[in-house]
């Protein structure tokens, strides 16, 4: 009987101490931040989602994904050269995995790989961490389109250049429950 008890104890502290997490993506936002010679640009994401685990201090077996063709600028010839440029045909998805992110106070730190293109890069990761219900990561991941392969996209006969340099910035709620 005593067996048992101890059991139960440990079933129910790994479920308390470890929990699944998914995204809320009618609570989440995705932007892509980037230059050009003639102005700043802004891309939203309309598609992506999330999960992860929470072990303790300790963010494991995290997954996400960024649909390639719901990148959106506003602008159909921006969105065209974007989709171009990423060969969202060929690769519709920008995927994102890390083994785990260890916790620091508010913040979680580590490293990740992205795929974008079809190319991977390990990157270095600091998460913003809010606790509240549902949990909210927020942050900021700089690249460089070359660093994938990727040629910035020209316009207007090669008058008009993005930069290489491109922000990524997320606020990604999450929560235990698999609410959309």
């Amino acid at each position: 009987m005593k067996a048992l008890y101890y059991f139960i104890f440990l079933c129910s502290y790994w479920v308390t101490y470890s929990q699944p997490l998914q995204s809320i993506t009618s609570q989440s936002k995705v932007t892509i931040l980037g230059t050009s010679s003639i102005h700043d640009w802004e891309s939203t994401v309309g598609e992506f989602d999330f999960s992860a685990k929470m072990e303790g201090d300790t963010l494991k077996s995290i997954e996400g994904f960024l649909k390639t063709k719901s990148i959106e600028s506003g602008k159909s010839i921006m969105n065209s050269k974007t989709y171009d440029a990423l060969e969202a045909e060929s690769f519709p998805k920008i995927i994102f995995t890390s083994d785990f992110l260890v916790r620091d106070g508010n913040t979680f730190e580590g490293s990740g790989k992205v795929q974008i293109a079809g190319k991977e890069k390990i990157i270095p990761m600091k998460v913003n961490f809010d606790a509240a219900k549902p949990m909210v990561f927020t942050g900021e991941v700089p690249l460089r389109m070359t660093d994938f392969g990727i040629d910035p996209p020209t316009a207007m006969f090669g008058t008009m250049t993005t930069g290489d340099e491109i922000k990524i910035q997320y606020k990604i709620s999450m929560t235990t429950n698999s609410i959309k």
